[in-house]
Formats: C-alpha cells, sequence, structure tokens
C-alpha cells in the first residue's frame, strides 16, 4: 500500500503474482541468550534404568552449573536435586530453562501435561517400551546434554491442542486440557453410536454418526490417528486432522484442517449417549447432553530438541554415496572422503562418520579389494541390478555397460 496525495492505493506487484510465504518449519537452530541455570529431568516410573541414568544426569548437570529439577515423587525416592511442594503452583514455565526426558512417548506425553502454557526445550533419550518421538539414545547422553547446555542443539516445534468445555448455556469452563497427540470423543462404555454435531469456525461442518472423532496434531498423527485411518503428517507441517472412527458412513473420510481451524464438537440434546473426551489418553471428561467441546491449536508449542542438523548431513551423505553411486571404484572414493571428514569435523559428526563408514562404507570397499566371484551389470539409466530392466526395455533404452571395471577379458560383457 502506496500514499499519494494524501490518499492511500493498493500497489500491485510488477509481475502480478500472489506471493505466499511458507509458516511450516521442520526444525530450527537454539541459541541461549543467558547460560541456562535449572533443569528438569523427568523419567518413567517405576523403572530402574531410569532411575540410574537419571542419577547420572543430575551429576552432568551439577558438574556444569545447572540446578537440577526433578518431580516430587521422584525426590522422595532418589533424594537427588530439588523440587516444589504438591500444594503450591510451581509456574514451572518461569524457572525451568530445559528438560531431559528419560523414558518413551508416554513421558513426553507426561512433560506436556506439567507444563500447560510455555514449555522449554525437551531434550528426550530413548528409555522406554515405545520410542518413536525420542530423538537419542541412552549411550548419548553425555553427549548430548553437554550440547544442550552450550546452546548448540537443532528442535522440532511439535504444535498442541487447547481444549475448553462450554455447558448448554453458553458458560465456558475455566479449566483448559493440553494435548501433544489427540483429542478422542467416543462412546465410552456404551455399545451405541455416539452423534455429534461438528462445526468449523462457527460454520456446520458435519454431522457425526461413528464410534467416535478424533482431533489430532501432526505429532499425534503417527500414534492412535493412524491405526484409524488418518494420514501422516510431518510435524513441521502447522495443521490439525480431523479423524472419524469406525464412521456409520463410508463417505466420512479423515481431513486435514488449516491451523486456524476452531472445531466445536456439540452433543446434541436428542443424542443416545453421553460420549467421553479423552486427552492424550490421561485424562477423560464425560460431556453432556448439550455441552460442546470447543478445541484450536494453542500458541505454546514444544521444542524438540533433535540431532544436530550437521550430524545428520554427513550421515546422509554417507547413506547417497553407498546407494547412488553404484560401484565399488565410488566407495573407496567415498571412504577416502569420509575419513578425511573425521579428521576435520568437530567432535559433536565424528560420530556420524564413523558410524557411516564401519555400516557402510567397509563392507564395500572389502568386495571391491577382494573383487567379486561373478560379473554383474547394471542398466546406465537407472543403475537397476540384473539381466535386464523391464522399464528402460519398454522405453527403448536398453543400453548395458560393464559394472565391474577389474573384470577378466574371458568374463561377459554388454554393451
Amino acid at each position: 500500500m502506496i500514499r499519494l496525495s494524501g490518499a492511500f492505493r493498493f500497489a500491485e506487484p510488477r509481475d502480478r503474482a500472489i506471493r505466499h510465504r511458507q509458516h511450516g518449519v521442520p526444525h530450527s537452530q537454539f541459541a541461549w541468550v543467558e547460560p541456562p541455570r535449572n533443569a528438569l529431568v523427568v523419567k518413567k516410573p517405576n523403572d530402574k534404568n531410569t532411575t540410574t541414568a537419571l542419577v547420572r544426569v543430575v551429576d552432568m548437570l551439577v558438574k556444569q552449573n545447572v540446578t537440577p529439577w526433578v518431580e516430587p515423587a521422584v525426590h522422595w525416592e532418589t533424594s537427588v536435586g530439588r523440587t516444589w511442594s504438591l500444594d503450591d503452583d510451581p509456574r514451572l514455565d518461569k524457572t525451568i530453562d530445559f528438560i531431559v526426558c528419560l523414558g518413551g512417548d508416554g513421558t513426553i506425553l507426561w512433560v506436556s501435561n506439567l507444563f500447560p502454557k510455555a514449555v522449554p526445550p525437551v531434550i528426550s533419550f530413548a528409555m522406554g517400551s515405545l520410542g518413536f518421538l525420542t530423538a537419542f539414545e541412552e549411550e548419548s547422553i553425555p553427549r548430548a546434554v553437554g550440547d544442550v547446555v552450550r546452546g548448540d542443539f537443532f528442535f522440532t516445534p511439535r504444535s498442541r491442542l487447547a481444549a475448553h468445555v462450554v455447558d448448554a448455556r453458553g458458560v465456558e469452563e475455566k479449566r483448559t486440557y493440553v494435548c501433544l497427540n489427540e483429542v478422542v470423543i467416543d462412546r465410552g462404555a456404551s455399545a451405541a453410536l455416539v452423534d455429534l454435531d461438528v462445526n468449523i469456525d462457527g460454520s456446520p461442518m458435519t454431522k457425526v454418526l461413528a464410534d467416535g472423532v478424533m482431533i489430532s496434531t501432526p505429532t499425534g498423527s503417527t500414534a492412535y490417528s493412524l491405526a484409524a485411518g488418518g494420514s501422516m503428517v510431518h510435524p513441521g507441517v502447522s495443521g490439525v486432522l480431523f479423524v472419524p472412527i469406525c464412521p456409520h458412513t463410508l463417505s466420512f473420510r479423515p481431513l486435514v484442517l488449516p491451523d486456524t481451524s476452531v472445531l466445536t464438537v456439540r452433543v446434541p440434546e436428542s443424542a443416545r449417549v453421553e460420549p467421553v473426551a479423552s486427552f492424550d489418553g490421561k485424562r477423560q471428561r464425560t460431556l453432556r447432553r448439550g455441552e460442546s467441546l470447543v478445541i484450536a491449536l494453542t500458541s505454546s508449542l514444544i521444542a524438540s530438541v533433535k540431532l544436530n542438523a550437521g550430524y545428520v548431513v554427513v550421515q546422509n551423505l554417507i547413506v547417497i554415496i553407498c546407494e547412488y553411486l553404484q560401484n565399488e571404484f565410488a566407495s573407496v572414493m567415498a571412504f577416502l572422503m569420509a575419513t578425511f571428514l573425521a579428521g576435520v569435523l568437530p567432535t559433536a559428526l565424528t560420530d556420524a562418520v564413523t558410524t557411516g563408514v564401519t555400516n557402510l562404507l567397509l563392507p564395500k570397499l572389502t568386495t571391491a579389494l577382494t573383487g567379486p566371484v561373478m560379473g554383474y551389470h547394471y542398466c546406465v539409466y537407472c543403475y537397476y541390478y540384473g539381466d535386464f530392466c523391464q522399464s528402460c526395455f519398454w522405453n527403448n533404452d536398453l543400453t548395458w555397460m560393464d559394472r565391474d571395471w577389474w573384470l577378466s577379458p574371458q568374463q561377459e560383457t554388454y554393451t
């Protein structure tokens, strides 16, 4: 918009193109404004391995001048770290700088429950029965915790849902339910189908007649939502999933809605069943006839600490070299390059190079030095192994060349 002689006029781009800035962010780099002073260590309950690891993490944090905090029950069990009183509102988001999570995905959901408002960065270690959201193994605790204290890490922002109940008179309840995975509204213990009216942004959307309905985040798209037939959505995609559970009509399919959507699920007065709303599978609330549940994305994200981007790049580089350069000579070159990288890269990246060399390059290098028993050939267009490539054959691009450049003259070669 520009101003001309006291009046305002909207100016169009020269090429008359509509531009849009993508809002989805797969990962971001983090930096501390001030060194972290307090860290909360959360562990899987009733587990000896996580208890032992918690004591180790507390010692590491103390040595790095970070005050460790633990939950009251854990403090009573281990007598380590600082804690708070159950009778007080600790306002942990005002005190804690980052969170160390020792357990599985359920432990991360519990961390989300502890922080209904702002959430500090969460670094999680796979020490539970399910580790889909846990980015680090137990063996990497010293290095990973050190990187977080120094501020040398990347994180994936994971959106959360906020839901509250509105009664039949239109009065909103004060309690807000915050969920990392999903909000499920189902028939509970009843055998009858639920009857629900769903509005989106104040406009009627659909009438649900099913076992239930689910509103999920992209993080929760690989949990209950996936089992119910929903789509898998990357956590960097900002959106809301609307997934029916065993719908009465086959045309009722899962939807992906914009991140600005506000969903209102109302139980009509004529409903046969009073459904039960569950939040991340931990808290439940029965919805009476005439009540509504309002659900939307909240602005308080969870910053899930991930592997260093350089670390991932080196690992992917080695995989690409081994998988797409389909000959042993390239593997020899890759081995030499990886050896060079291991000497010049920082310590945090050396592990990636070492892992790639050991698991991917050395087997190919051994084959290159010893030589194969039989000669193999590949299609120069798609690198397909075998006698012929059917795809290129039907496209009249059947061209062959010798794959093993050290073969003896007696071995057959196609050209």
